[in-house]
């Protein structure tokens, strides 16, 4: 079966034609991730904006109590392991620590490329958690 530019709907069970998939992807990229206004197939899209509900309180109206004490130095038996990602002018850096009986008991560090993200440091950090939680039989560990 031959699809002309006349056919625009393909009977059932058939694929679309090639330009309209080509035209479509960049309509929908300018609309989700840019927020910008495109017209396609005959009609204009607007980008979506989450808007929140009015009927939840502001958190500075509720009685949230927050403690400053430092529970995790608590249980000195357990190892405590801290993950950090970070986007900094200088760099992308991340890292995680061991804490035994209240002291560092081991550390990792890497730079990571400029144009990584926040999360995918973070994510490496973690990463390289598991990868050392590997290597030992720890009894229990707690990640932060």
């Amino acid at each position: 079966m031959a699809i002309t530019g006349h056919d625009l709907t393909p009977p059932e069970g058939s694929l679309e034609p090639n330009y309209l998939a080509i035209e479509r992807e960049p309509a929908f990229t300018n609309v989700i991730s840019f927020g910008v206004s495109t017209h396609c197939f005959g009609r204009s899209w607007e980008p979506l904006y989450e808007v929140p509900p009015r009927r939840l309180p502001h958190p500075a109206h509720k009685s949230i109590r927050i403690s400053l004490e430092e529970t995790w130095r608590s249980d000195k038996t357990e190892f405590q392991i801290f993950t950090d990602g970070s986007k900094t002018d200088k760099g992308t850096p991340s890292t995680f620590c061991v804490f035994c009986h209240g002291f560092i008991h081991h550390k990792w560090w890497a730079k990571l490329y400029d144009n990584n993200s926040v999360i995918q440091a973070e994510m490496g950090a973690l990463r390289e958690v598991l990868r050392w939680l590997s290597q030992k039989s720890l009894a229990k560990c707690t990640i932060h």
